[in-house]
């Protein structure tokens, strides 16, 4: 999904109860990007 503009549209979400950025961050990231239409996670 775009914005009107023609740009990307950046959303930042806020993740809590993660215990380590290592391994559950990857995880977290891993399954964004697996999302349609998700051009990066970081």
């Amino acid at each position: 999904m775009a914005a009107e503009s023609g740009q990307p549209l950046v959303v930042e979400l806020a993740v809590e109860g993660m215990m380590c950025m290592k391994n559950c961050g990857n995880t977290v990231q891993s399954a964004l990007r697996s999302v349609d239409g998700v051009a990066d996670a970081v």
